[in-house]
C-alpha cells in the first residue's frame, strides 16, 4: 500500500517550529515540501497517482488510525485525493 501524507505549509511550519528547530532547518524542510508538492502536481496533471490513498496528516493519532484501518483491510477509508488536489492547485495559484 502506497500512502501519501500531506499537510498545509502553514501547519507544517508550526509543527517544525514546535520541535525547537532553527530558522534554517525550518526553511530547509519547507523548501523540501514545496518540491514534494511540485512533484505531486506534475504527476496529478497526468492523472497518474502513484498512491493507493492520500491522507491529510492534520492529526497524528487520526492519521495512524486511518493507516491501521487500511493495513487491516477494515472498511473503506476516505481517500483525500480531491482535497489534496484542490490544495495543490490553490497553493500554486491555480483554480
Amino acid at each position: 500500500v502506497h500512502v501519501q501524507l500531506w499537510e498545509s505549509r502553514e501547519c507544517l511550519k508550526e509543527r517544525i517550529a514546535k520541535r525547537d528547530k532553527t530558522p534554517e532547518e525550518i526553511n530547509k524542510r519547507l523548501v523540501a515540501m514545496e518540491q514534494e508538492f511540485c512533484d505531486a502536481e506534475s504527476v496529478m496533471r497526468g492523472e497518474r497517482v502513484p498512491f493507493d490513498i492520500i491522507i491529510r496528516n492534520a492529526d497524528l493519532e487520526e492519521t495512524c488510525h486511518k493507516i491501521r484501518e487500511i493495513m487491516a483491510g477494515e472498511g473503506v477509508v476516505d481517500n483525500g485525493y480531491d482535497e489534496f488536489r484542490k490544495y495543490l492547485y490553490g497553493y500554486n495559484g491555480r483554480t
